[in-house]
Formats: structure tokens, C-alpha cells, sequence
């Protein structure tokens, strides 16, 4: 007899980097206006389902970046584990977004949407892979190619 798909609660999980992601995207728009990059964050449910930020730019915080020099590129996902398909995301998502920016408080890259999915494209597809949670799929990107692929590095101090 089959078993029923596992059911898996990441709530806690998603709220505590929900948070930290918050925080990231707070201290990011600070650092951002010294460049003259002014991000008006959407607050809203329905507003971000639209755009993160009226910039169209999707901020990706990179919690393991410092220790892996990797930056993790999602191309779909699921919310729980019980769900069977992926559904389009990240760099795929059809929204209002037009950049990704990752990475965390020493480095933050700046790429276009449609450059990494040109990359993506480029890449074989083993390099394509599910995340820790087998809740996405994406790819990982070296610190060298994310300084040769993006549009723009900033490197922060203090």
C-alpha cells in the first residue's frame, strides 16, 4: 500500500529567514541610497506578489555566502514537501522584477533577470539541482562568476 506524500511544517523555518531576510533588505536599502539607489520597498501581500520594490529588484539574502563564496540561484520551487510539482520562480517569475540582487553584508551582487536565465541556459543541466529542503531547484553560482556575470558589485565595509 502507498504511502501518502510526507507533509513536512517549515512555518518556523520560512518566518525566522523571513525575518532575517526583513532585516537584510533594511540595512541593504541604507547601504543602496549611498549610491543613489533608492528602493520603496512594497509592504503589502498583494503589493509584492506585484514587485518586491518599485526599482524591480529582488533581493536575495545569502545567509551562507561568507562561508561557501556560492550564491544560490532558484529557477523553481514548492512550498512543502507534499506538493509533487515545482512551479516557476526566481528568475523565472513572471512579475515586475527585472534585476536579482544576492549576497549578504560584505558583498551584494546586482545581475538582470534575463542575463542569469541566459546563464542558466548555458550551464549542463546536472548543475541544476534541488536545495538542502527539496523545496527548490536552482543552481549555484561561484563568487568568479557572479563577478564576471553581474551587471554590478558592491563591496561594504563597517
Amino acid at each position: 500500500m502507498d504511502q501518502p506524500a510526507q507533509q513536512v511544517d517549515y512555518s518556523e523555518y520560512y518566518q525566522a529567514m523571513l525575518e532575517e531576510s526583513e532585516e537584510y533588505m533594511d540595512w541593504l536599502c541604507q547601504r543602496l541610497m549611498r549610491y543613489g539607489i533608492v528602493l520603496q520597498n512594497m509592504c503589502s501581500k498583494k503589493g509584492q506578489l506585484k514587485c518586491e520594490n518599485l526599482l524591480g529588484l529582488e533581493i536575495k539574502y545569502q545567509k551562507a555566502y561568507k562561508a561557501t563564496r556560492n550564491i544560490w540561484i532558484e529557477v523553481r520551487e514548492k512550498k512543502n514537501l507534499g506538493i509533487v510539482d515545482f512551479v516557476i520562480s526566481g528568475i523565472y517569475k513572471c512579475d515586475n522584477s527585472w534585476l536579482l540582487g544576492c549576497g549578504d553584508y560584505q558583498e551584494f551582487f546586482l545581475f538582470t533577470k534575463k542575463h542569469l536565465q541566459r546563464f542558466h541556459a548555458s550551464l549542463p543541466p546536472e548543475r541544476t539541482r534541488l536545495n538542502n529542503k527539496n523545496t527548490g531547484m536552482g543552481f549555484l553560482m561561484s563568487r568568479s562568476e557572479a563577478m564576471e556575470e553581474c551587471e554590478r558589485m558592491f563591496t561594504f565595509s563597517g
